[in-house]
């Protein structure tokens, strides 16, 4: 299938923000397919993972972040809690606007998946925070290492949801 992106033409390339109040931050929280309790579990990471990455990582005093979120309404976990934070929730958008959102913006969240890992290989110029999996990290991304001391908590959250699976 060819997608095609006119708004990334010439007209809307993308923008220099370094003088912009606004932090545009496209996180994609991968759901669906995904959960603590299937084989895929240890590609699984919870919603709390997210909020500790946008906490830690997204400290700017100058700037403002305005955090969209686009995953899928079939979810393990609900994902109120990020509209109570006032993040845009974008749940199953189609793929040519999920794509040219995340080339456009300014801080990428990659989860464990190769959806959102595509349109940030495109995009040069965002910041990208990718979560270690197969898929190899360009460089320059800031990378979350399997078993580095911040996924601890990650991995102990999601052996505690699969012990509520029903077996």
């Amino acid at each position: 299938q060819h997608i095609d992106y006119p708004s990334l033409s010439k007209k809307t390339k993308k923008k220099d923000n370094s003088n912009n109040t606004i932090l545009e931050v496209a996180v994609h929280v991968r759901r669906g397919d995904i959960k603590p309790c299937n084989r895929w579990s240890y590609r699984y990471l919870p919603n709390s993972y997210y909020q500790r990455i946008l906490d830690e990582y997204l400290v700017d005093e100058n700037k403002t972040a305005q955090v969209t979120i686009f995953s899928e309404k079939n979810s393990f976990e609900p994902l109120t809690e990020f509209s109570a934070k006032n993040y845009t929730l974008k749940l199953d958008t189609d793929l040519t606007s999920i794509w040219m959102e995340i080339m456009l913006a300014d801080v990428v969240v990659l989860s464990c998946s190769a959806f959102a890992y595509v349109p940030a290989l495109l995009e040069h110029k965002a910041r990208v925070i990718y979560t270690e999996f197969h898929m190899q990290p360009l460089e320059g991304w800031e990378v979350i290492r399997k078993n580095s001391t911040f996924m601890k908590a990650t991995h102990e959250e999601v052996e505690h949801m699969k012990r509520k699976c029903k077996k």
